[in-house]
């Protein structure tokens, strides 16, 4: 985020995995500039045509949305809905880019509209560039994957596809979705925004030499992870490992003391 001139970051230290499964993940951001409730989620497949079974998972998906621990924070859903949606339009839902609606969809519509969301994408003002985030197996394109946020949010959003990002697919038939809102309803009046990092290493000892060399023969021969390690765990111990060797090569120097601390007054 960025805030009077200042960018601001999210960092582990702010996040609380409430709700981690396979279909189905909560994470609340607790940060002194922004706070969120954010639900990332997989939707039933809509081609197995399995209605009821659809239906289903809507409405468990509400009940578990509703049912989120408090105290709440704005919600914001990064969905994989398998969804479409017709050229009905609605308070949650516009017309833009509209096919025929799938199963599922008003009842999709009616959560949308209990939370006070909307998808930006799905607006014509809103949304640029490419629609589609998916392509079937016969080249068919489709926008089945949204992200949702605050109606009152919505106002000079821009929701846009992401093709720079490599998902290190066999083929290129599922792009990301991304959406830009602005709000000064995030943050928490006198909260500090800015807060430093604690280093790991000491910056200034990075210059050509011995210990450059070693910590870069040290990164060569470092353990490699299989490719079948799910991305995050992947990143976690290869981000464990470059932190590790850059404060083994480059530590701070011990300072001295330049005063006693127990002197004969102490006693």
């Amino acid at each position: 985020s960025w805030t009077e001139g200042s960018d601001n970051f999210v960092t582990r230290e702010h996040l609380v995995v409430v709700t981690s499964e396979p279909r189905f993940l909560q994470v609340n951001i607790r940060a002194p500039f922004v706070e969120l409730d954010v639900v990332v989620a997989q939707a039933e497949n809509q081609w197995n045509r399995d209605e009821a079974k659809i239906l289903e998972w809507w409405k468990d998906f509400g009940r578990r949305l509703r049912r989120r621990p408090r105290p709440h924070a704005p919600l914001v859903l990064c969905l994989d809905g398998n969804i479409t949606f017709g050229d009905i339009e609605s308070e949650a839902v516009g017309t833009h880019g509209a096919t025929v609606e799938a199963c599922g969809a008003q009842e999709f519509v009616a959560i949308l509209e209990e939370h006070g969301l909307c998808l930006p994408a799905t607006y014509e003002e809103h949304h640029e560039g490419e629609q589609a985030t998916f392509k079937d197996s016969i080249g068919k394109e489709r926008r089945v994957d949204y992200v949702a946020i605050l109606k009152k949010w919505s106002i000079g959003s821009k929701s846009r596809r992401v093709n720079e990002v490599d998902l290190s697919r066999a083929k290129d038939d599922h792009w990301m979705t991304m959406v830009e809102f602005g709000t000064s309803e995030l943050i928490s009046p006198g909260a500090d925004l800015v807060r430093r990092r604690v280093p790991i290493c000491n910056r200034r000892a990075i210059v050509p030499g011995p210990a450059l060399t070693a910590f870069k023969e040290a990164l060569s021969s470092a353990q490699r992870l299989p490719w079948c390690v799910e991305a995050t765990s992947h990143l976690a111990f290869v981000v464990a490992q470059v932190r590790f060797l850059l404060s083994w090569f480059f530590p701070f120097e011990r300072r001295r003391q330049k005063k006693s601390w127990i002197t004969p007054d102490t006693w």
